[in-house]
């Protein structure tokens, strides 16, 4: 067994990422359950005040539950999610930001290069994807 010797106040990087997705996850969580009690007070306060002299539908109780229920905890779901996308951006924003430091303008270069890939990438998968069907078909 070998003793990991750091110096004190060093951080293992794979504990600190770790440690920060759970911060994300856990403030994307509390902004969706804020999210779901404004939208569920903004729902029942619209139905509470729905005027049918001016040719409004009164919501069924049906599309009430399926707003309050269904919806809202749709909303609580993708918050986590849509807090971590925001940050991912910003992480490979920072990213780029410290590679273009480091190496100027040849970073672009790399850049450059891998955003030529991903249609490479699209038209192999498709390619397989025809092949391993073309495959099954034949079984």
């Amino acid at each position: 067994m070998t003793i990991d010797r750091r110096p004190l106040g060093e951080v293992d990087p794979e504990i600190a990422q770790a440690i920060g997705d759970a911060h994300t996850f856990c403030t994307g969580w509390r902004i969706g359950c804020r999210l779901r009690a404004v939208l569920v007070h903004q729902v029942t306060a619209k139905a509470l005040v729905v005027d049918q002299s001016n040719g409004e539908q009164v919501p069924g109780v049906a599309e009430l539950s399926n707003l309050l229920a269904v919806d809202a905890n749709n909303v609580v779901y993708f918050a986590p999610v849509g807090c971590w996308l925001v940050l991912e951006g910003c992480q490979l924003v920072a990213t780029l930001a410290f590679l273009f430091v480091i190496l100027g303008w040849g970073a672009l270069g790399g850049v450059g290069v891998c955003l030529l890939c991903f249609p490479i990438n699209l038209v192999v998968t498709r390619r397989l994807k025809l092949l391993q069907t073309e495959l099954m078909e034949r079984k």
